[in-house]
């Protein structure tokens, strides 16, 4: 036990010593984190190269205590080269990483580059074969390989974008190396507790220098590679020789990092933004928005995360994995329940639900209005008749309150033929939200025109406008005219110009509602009056 503590101490003093000559590197090289006033609050540039400190201290600190025998027994292959492995996709995330710090690096080719330096060690090293997941046994088979490789390239950017915080992506991963420290103590595994207990204390060092404000950021060339260990070591302490990985414990362990990340892509991608593209929409961006300092944000994040990480070790002594579960979504939904955060990202994607459910809603209805048009033969008259009459259906669906079909002579004026469409029971409070007008050009010299108006369904329209702008132009289109109406089926629809008591309802504005409502007093049941068009 005193040769443990003496590692972690031993671990944060080097570290302490590594992050003041990364300092002073940083300068030299101009790798430096210059403020812009908007994402970038810091008052000065600051060195960015916290990140290779940390790797280089957990470097040195294993191979210390490979020397003192604190990295336990290999009892086969595999373990034995764990750490190295372990290692060495750290050293090249944390490389891509000081890369993308000082040139800069597109999303995509970071995603890429980072799964190459993950790929090895996941093919041979540790990818997880089984998964008990609430008591029940899953065997990944072949599957276990891009599924391991897809939580690590995960893990790596959970921290990654948690990172816009003094001291923020530091304490996040001290708090998970340290309950993966806890567990794999309680589990007696030796080898993980060692890498934890060397990867805790030099955090617990560079956070010395990376406290608000912070002196030197972790940079990517950090932030990386500290997210690929958290993952790689949460799954390690993790695996119990029975039953495999359960699944409950790393995931609860960085569900707080996991939570902020997964509203970064729903908000961005659902906001029409590109994922990778910067916002100040993070979880510490609105707990300073509420006021809190940075300090005062970090330590209530911190709290969240030590919350999750008593649950997931009260799972583990308990051997109840919904405990866990159940604890963590109690955290993340009185989160989003006291709009501190998430509750947009939730409100904007329940609008998207609804809009696509209705969307999928109005396809039969829009498939019926395609069959109808598709079997329309413009030769019949029954076939105006059906499609006057599902025009009228139409707008009964959706609230209206007027339909009206004419036919002029655009040379002289002359009205040649008129139907009209009136509820029967107008809602005399309401006020119209909706008017929708086609007008088609005939080749004989003539103009049709559709014209209907009336309430806003509940739900939307959706894809209603489209279909009666469908049927207006197939009617106004085809309609026959030969000086008379031929279609006596339509003739109840039809207005008398010379008859006084019957006024059409012109939509002009706010002056058509009365003439409506008058008219619909006038005619019974739906606007009917029995004529022929002028």
């Amino acid at each position: 036990m005193w040769v443990d503590i003496g590692i972690f101490a031993l671990s944060a003093v080097q570290c302490y010593l590594f992050t003041l000559v990364a300092m002073l590197a940083a300068r030299r090289l101009r790798l430096l984190d210059w403020p812009d006033k908007e994402r970038k609050l810091h008052r000065r540039a600051t060195p960015l190269m916290g990140g290779v400190a940390v790797i280089l201290t957990l470097i040195v600190g294993v191979c210390e205590a490979q020397q003192l025998g604190q990295l336990g027994v290999a009892n086969d292959g595999v373990s034995a080269q764990f750490p190295t492995r372990l290692l060495a996709s750290a050293g090249l995330l944390c490389a891509i990483g000081l890369w993308d710090d000082k040139f800069g690096m597109r999303a995509r080719s970071k995603f890429l580059l980072q799964s190459a330096a993950i790929l090895p060690y996941v093919v041979w090293g540790r990818a997880t074969t089984a998964v008990a997941v609430f008591g029940w046994q899953l065997d990944l088979a072949w599957l276990g390989i891009p599924l391991t490789l897809l939580w690590l390239v995960s893990c790596t950017n959970f921290v990654n974008l948690v990172d816009g915080l003094d001291g923020l992506a530091t304490t996040v991963t001290l708090i998970v190396t340290l309950t993966v420290g806890v567990l794999s103590f309680l589990e007696n595994q030796q080898t993980v507790f060692c890498l934890a207990l060397v990867l805790s204390g030099a955090l617990l060092g560079f956070l010395r220098h990376n406290w608000p404000p912070a002196r030197i950021f972790l940079g990517d060339s950090g932030s990386l590679p500290l997210g690929f260990l958290a993952g790689a070591l949460a799954i390690e302490a993790s695996v119990k020789k029975a039953a495999g990985l359960t699944f409950a414990v790393p995931l609860v362990l960085l569900s707080v990092p996991m939570f902020d990340t997964s509203m970064a892509i729903l908000r961005r991608k659902l906001n029409g933004m590109k994922i990778g593209q910067g916002d100040r929409a993070h979880i510490h961006h609105c707990l300073r928005d509420r006021g809190l300092t940075p300090t005062q944000t970090l330590l209530a994040i911190a709290g969240m995360c030590l919350a999750t990480a008593t649950a997931a070790l009260l799972a583990t002594i308990f051997h109840n994995d919904f405990l866990a579960v159940g604890i963590c979504g109690v955290l993340l939904g009185l989160l989003i329940a006291g709009r501190v955060f998430g509750f947009n990202e939730v409100a904007l994607l329940s609008r998207h639900v609804r809009a696509a459910w209705s969307f999928f809603a109005t396809i039969p209805r829009a498939l019926r209005t395609k069959f109808l048009l598709a079997r329309f033969s413009p030769a019949q008259a029954e076939q105006q008749v059906v499609l006057w009459k599902h025009i009228v259906r139409q707008v009964q669906r959706m609230q209206g309150v007027s339909l009206e079909f004419t036919c002029v002579e655009t040379a002289t004026g002359r009205s040649l033929a008129n139907l009209t469409w009136l509820a029967s029971n107008p809602v005399l409070n309401e006020v119209p939200e909706w008017e929708l007008s086609c007008a088609v050009p005939r080749g004989d010299g003539v103009l049709a025109t559709v014209t209907a108006a009336g309430l806003v369904p509940p739900g939307g329209p959706g894809l209603r406008m489209t279909e009666l702008l469908e049927l207006f132009h197939a009617f106004c289109t085809h309609f026959p005219l030969d000086g008379q109406m031929r279609i006596p089926a339509l003739n109840q629809y039809a207005l008398d110009n010379t008859a006084h008591d019957a006024r059409r309802p012109h939509i002009l504005g706010g002056t058509w509602k009365e003439l409506a409502f008058q008219a619909a007093r006038n005619l019974p049941q739906g606007a009917i009056r029995s004529s022929d068009a002028a």
